[in-house]
Formats: C-alpha cells, structure tokens, sequence
C-alpha cells in the first residue's frame, strides 16, 4: 500500500490565506486596543479587552453546546 503524502498548491494558498487573515485579524484587533488605550488610557484597554473575552466566551459557549448536539 503507497501512500501519495505530497500536498498541493491549494493547499498552501489557503494556508497563506488563513495566516494572512489571521494577522489582519489581529492587526485590527491591536488597533482598537490601542485606540482605547490612547483614549481612555489603561482601564478602557482593560475593560475592552474584558468585553471581547466576553463575547469569545459566549461565542465559545455557544459552539461547543451545538457541536455536543
């Protein structure tokens, strides 16, 4: 039995794809940490960052209890 483990171009473009979405993502994320940190300084960076975790939880919550279904 021979097993073909080569990978092809689709699959690297859409690796590229991810990463690069990935650091844009992250980028925009970076950006409205910054600007709250500019504007309201430490504790606005704080709370922000405690409203996104919270919306990640909730998110998170939510898929886990469709994929148990």
């Amino acid at each position: 039995m021979v097993l073909d483990r080569r990978v092809g171009g689709r699959f690297w473009i859409g690796l590229m794809a991810a990463i690069v979405g990935i650091g844009i993502a992250v980028g925009i994320l970076f950006l409205f940490v910054g600007a709250a940190l500019a504007t309201w300084g430490v504790l606005g960076a704080f709370v922000f960052g405690g409203i996104a975790l919270t919306f990640a939880w909730f998110y998170d919550r939510r898929k886990q209890a469709q994929y148990e279904d």
